[in-house]
């Protein structure tokens, strides 16, 4: 029994990202979201990467009001807050606060996502 507990959370283990980000489409469209404008003016490549993925984990699984956090470096980091998700005609959809602090200074920004039929959450401008 102990064996085969070992194995299946091995198997599940495998197939896990060390750094614990997404890539591709889904991360693509929020990172040309808010994190393009000025709000996320300042942020290096990682620090835009852990962003747009804390805000996917936010706006999939996220519970509402419950802080996803992102970090960057010691001087770099932020947090996404998800709200109720909520339907607009067959798309679902989400307000978030998203908050960045860099060397000290805060700022944040709400937003809303629309899952749009691809499955993939896209900004509203």
């Amino acid at each position: 029994m102990g064996f085969v507990l070992f194995a299946a959370l091995a198997t599940l283990l495998a197939g896990c990202d060390t750094t614990g980000t997404r890539s591709g489409p889904a991360l693509s469209a929020l990172s040309a979201g808010v994190l393009a404008s000025d709000f996320g003016s300042g942020l290096d490549p990682k620090a835009r990467k852990l962003a747009a993925n804390a805000e996917f984990v936010a706006l999939e699984t996220g519970r509402a009001g419950a802080e996803v956090p992102w970090k960057a470096s010691d001087t770099v980091y932020g947090s996404v807050i998800p709200q109720q998700p909520y339907q607009v005609g067959s798309s679902n959809c989400r307000r978030y606060v998203h908050t960045i602090t860099q060397n000290g200074q805060s700022r944040s920004t709400a937003a809303t996502a629309c899952r749009n039929a691809d499955g993939i959450w896209q900004p509203l401008s």
